[in-house]
């Protein structure tokens, strides 16, 4: 007599998907979706397979039980950042427009490299002994690819509060090393983004340059001439981390009152 076995694992349907705002002069949606292998038998199965197939579908349970924990854990950590990225790209026609998005939306590279940035921003200027109360605030980041090229590689606005919009010249799909003036751009912006800026009461434009020059080298790139004299008149009591902390940390106050009044005697020319 003929014995017929049907063996069915569940379909595991995982779904990623990650969206981006767009202005309307570009809509672009980033979605993907992975779908693991269905595994279906409906047909004689020999003795010998009687141990190794339901041994084969408890690992495989036991594999997706630890990639859906993996996947719940990270989604915690991102949601636990508590800020939201944009990204708008104005002129998507254009070679850059196309080479950013190719080459950094569509993969979601452009995510990462933001993420990294403002992990490494935020460990050197919060210990981890900060209090949630000494961070600064950040709800929105967006990341503006402008339609024309810019001055400098980029730059940060405030559009309000807790929001941050950085424009990030076209030009820079043009620099030899496209993915290190990528890093280091973005490094530089959420080092600004990050920075606080006594209350919007002015500290001298340099002192904050020099901050977000400092945090840079700190990751490897050195882009400051050491014998240019505005930088080392600024430089010269950020001697460390902890000195790059303590500044921060008065610049929380409004510039030139409390603990941050000592700064007041640094020259910037």
């Amino acid at each position: 007599m003929e014995e017929e076995q049907s063996l069915f694992l569940p379909l595991l349907s995982t779904t990623s998907s990650s969206s981006s705002s767009f202005s309307s002069s570009s809509i672009v949606s980033i979605t993907a979706t992975t779908t693991s292998p269905c595994y279906e038998a409906d047909q004689e199965t020999p003795h010998d397979c009687d141990v190794f197939l339901p041994g084969f579908g408890i690992i495989l349970r036991l594999l997706v039980i630890i990639f859906v924990g993996a996947v719940a854990v990270w989604a915690n950590h991102e949601a636990s950042k508590g800020f939201d990225i944009t990204i708008v790209i104005d002129a998507k026609d254009s070679p850059a427009g196309r080479y950013f998005d190719l080459f950094y939306i569509a993969t979601d590279a452009i995510t990462r490299v933001l993420l990294n940035a403002i992990s490494f921003v935020e460990n050197i200027l919060y210990p981890p002994h900060s209090t949630s109360q000494s961070k600064k605030q950040v709800r929105h980041v967006t990341l503006r690819l402008a339609g024309k090229n810019l001055t400098d590689t980029v730059a940060v606005d405030k559009s309000r509060r807790n929001e941050f919009v950085v424009n990030l010249s076209p030009s820079i799909v043009g620099e030899a090393d496209i993915s290190t003036s990528v890093k280091h751009a973005m490094l530089r912006a959420m080092a600004r983004v990050w920075l606080w800026d006594g209350e919007s009461r002015a500290p001298p434009r340099l002192l904050l340059e020099c901050m977000v020059e400092c945090i840079c080298g700190m990751a490897g790139f050195g882009t400051v001439d050491d014998d240019d004299q505005r930088w080392r008149s600024g430089r010269f009591f950020l001697e460390g981390m902890e000195d790059i902390q303590r500044l921060n940390v008065a610049l929380r106050k409004e510039w030139g009152s409390g603990d941050n009044r000592r700064y007041r005697n640094v020259h910037f020319t």
